[in-house]
């Protein structure tokens, strides 16, 4: 990639996992940040997600993205992530969620991806895939997905950008039609 910064959205309306559902879709402000600086507002308890159209989060207003998230609620620690030679090497940012306790650990981990997807077929399949190859949230895959901040959390940046050949993976993965392991929940560990 050329520019240091990644196309995103962040709506500062929303903090950590807001209940009113009103105003979920509206307010999504096209920035371009530093990993950095999104991590930045992540710890604010801003919301973030893709680029769209009129700030409108809907997925017929999907502009672009140059990063894809995944949500992990179970089957990684906290500890276990920040070890994982596969986040260390292709991760940009990994932070613990709102509801994240020392008993129950959920995170979210952040791609940067080497290009910026400006089609919302290929940012679905990049996300899709996502969720197949890690033990990650598999509702966390459309167009308008938006993801939550948390206000507080010490969020971690490896700085890392995938590369072209793992994307074109990813999305290969991710357009793979729904299979017997989907339908039971079987996963792919990638780098463990």
């Amino acid at each position: 990639r050329d520019w240091v910064n990644m196309k995103v959205s962040i709506n500062d309306q929303i903090i950590n996992k807001n209940k009113d559902r009103a105003n979920q879709s509206k307010g999504f402000k096209s920035v371009d940040q530093s990993p950095q600086e999104l991590a930045d507002c992540i710890s604010q308890g801003y919301a973030f997600s893709y680029q769209f159209e009129n700030s409108h989060r809907k997925a017929d207003n999907f502009i672009c993205s140059d990063i894809i998230a995944a949500d992990f609620d179970a089957g990684m620690t906290l500890d276990e992530a920040l070890t994982n030679d596969f986040f260390i090497n292709n991760a940009s940012i990994l932070y613990t969620t709102a509801s994240h306790t020392p008993e129950k650990h959920k995170f979210r981990v952040i791609f940067e991806l080497p290009r910026t997807i400006t089609d919302k077929e290929e940012i679905r399949a990049a996300q899709q895939g996502l969720t197949r190859k890690f033990p990650a949230d598999r509702a966390a895959v459309d167009p308008a997905r938006q993801f939550y901040g948390s206000r507080g959390c010490k969020a971690h940046l490896f700085g890392k950008v995938w590369s072209e050949d793992a994307l074109q993976e990813l999305i290969g993965l991710g357009r793979e039609p729904w299979g017997q392991s989907d339908i039971e929940g079987k996963v792919r560990l990638a780098g463990t």
